[in-house]
């Protein structure tokens, strides 16, 4: 086993999965290659099948919420 004091930056970390909010355990060097923002692969494919209904409906502009909104704005007065 290693000693933690020489390796900090080993180890794990909780994040809060962005689908449903619930604390999962991420180790440090997962986070080092790739972004972990879902718990299980069930809510990563309920979040790609929620942003691909929402853009098939039009309905992305309440999902992206303000920036769209500020973009139509300015180029308006514009």
């Amino acid at each position: 086993m290693s000693n933690p004091y020489r390796h900090p930056e080993r180890g794990h970390v909780y994040r809060r999965c962005v689908m449903c909010g619930r604390p999962f355990r991420v180790c440090n060097s997962q986070l080092a290659r790739r972004s972990a923002k879902f718990c299980t692969v069930r809510c990563y494919h309920a979040a790609l099948r929620a942003f691909s209904e929402a853009l098939a409906s039009d309905r992305l502009g309440l999902i992206l919420g303000r920036a769209m909104y500020d973009e139509e704005v300015h180029t308006d007065v514009l």
